[in-house]
């Protein structure tokens, strides 16, 4: 296997855990700005924006990335290794 197939594989392989760790930090992070218009505001719906603006997704957007470039890299190193059969 190519060095860089291999290394494609790891970091799509890690990716997930590394948004996983990521989206609670961006959804604590855009927690506290709208808990704060929230109350500076005093409206409570703003607060419920920021909790359902779509920061829950992105741990499945980040997998279904990973699983089409994995699908990309395993296709490249099959084509790669037919060209290296060929004469």
């Amino acid at each position: 296997m190519k060095k860089y197939v291999r290394n494609g594989m790891i970091i799509c392989a890690l990716s997930p855990l590394i948004a996983y760790y990521l989206h609670f930090m961006v959804g604590t992070a855009s927690n506290l700005v709208f808990m704060t218009l929230s109350s500076a505001t005093g409206n409570s719906a703003v607060a419920y924006l920021g909790y359902m603006g779509g920061i829950e997704m992105v741990p499945a957007w980040t997998i279904a990335v990973n699983v089409t470039v994995l699908i990309y890299l395993a296709y490249r190193w099959e084509t790669d290794k037919k060209k290296g059969e060929e004469p």
